[in-house]
């Protein structure tokens, strides 16, 4: 298996089988470094407990491309990129559609959101964010491979029209997440409505959410929020406890002010906002 020779269409394509059937795959399409690295499988040759990390690790040492397997774990994507070829399942005319509107069915955006989610490690779609999803690829519901969140958020508005490439797009990524959770179905405005309301203002619901704001601000403990790193100038936000994507501190503020009787609008809860935050920390029972 460590010679240029094993490489064969015939064994790539039964070892990449084995490795989508141990990670509970559809299709060897959707193999990617992260989820074919610590599953071992039994190779053509009848060898034992292979890890998709060192499978990956010895075919670029076989084939000349590094001289151990340091060199070879610079190259992890294109490695596998290279076995699927080899067996068959890359054919580039798959993925030109996802630069398509056509693409963009509520059943493919759907797929697509959950695999970021949860490759992101999140509970649900809504709770994705233009921060958070940036960096982690996918095996898109088209079988293309590898595909990073900020690619897809630029890819998107270009093939709507929206944008003319993807320099453009990078100005609207939030708008464009947001469209395409609209789009899968995730985002239904009813849902978010209540957070308006007094009953919304529960003490699990504010500490989740304080809790959320802190973190995503990187600090130790609520209590340490203020008004202003509660700003959020260049981020998009939290993911409130009732699912509401994208929501700013000022904004949340602001809300349960009016919402609790504090001000009558957003005008008169933006001169409140110390003692609101301070007011919602007594609610979710931290002691500023």
């Amino acid at each position: 298996r460590q010679t240029r020779e094993y490489y064969t269409p015939e064994n790539v394509l039964h070892d990449l089988e084995a490795f989508a059937e141990e990670v509970g795959l559809d299709h060897p399409r959707q193999l990617n470094t992260n989820n074919i690295k610590s599953v071992p499988i039994t190779c053509s040759n009848g060898e034992l407990e292979v890890k998709g990390q060192t499978y990956l690790n010895n075919a670029p040492v076989a084939f000349g491309y590094a001289q151990n397997a340091r060199e070879a774990n610079s190259m992890l994507v294109s490695t596998l990129k290279k076995l699927k070829k080899i067996a068959g399942f890359l054919v580039k005319k798959e993925y030109k559609e996802r630069k398509t509107r056509e693409y963009y069915t509520p059943e493919n955006v759907r797929k697509d959101l959950e695999a970021f989610a949860e490759e992101v490690g999140l509970d649900h779609p809504r709770q994705l964010n233009t921060n958070n999803i940036k960096s982690v690829p996918i095996t898109c519901s088209n079988g293309e491979l590898e595909v990073k969140g900020q690619t897809y958020l630029n890819n998107a508005p270009v093939a709507f029209g929206y944008a003319q490439n993807a320099r453009e797009a990078n100005s609207m990524l939030v708008s464009t997440l947001k469209k395409l959770k609209k789009i899968a179905g995730f985002l239904v405005k009813k849902e978010y409505k209540e957070r308006k309301t007094r009953e919304y203002y529960t003490p699990e619901n504010v500490r989740k959410d304080l809790e959320a704001f802190a973190e995503e601000v990187g600090l130790d403990h609520p209590t340490q929020l203020n008004t202003k790193n509660m700003y959020f100038k260049g981020r998009p936000g939290i993911t409130c406890s009732n699912g509401e994507p994208e929501v700013r501190g000022t904004t949340y503020i602001i809300h349960a002010a009016v919402a609790l009787g504090y001000a009558k609008n957003s005008k008169e809860a933006g001169s409140i906002q110390a003692a609101m935050l301070k007011e919602l920390k007594e609610i979710a029972g931290f002691d500023s």
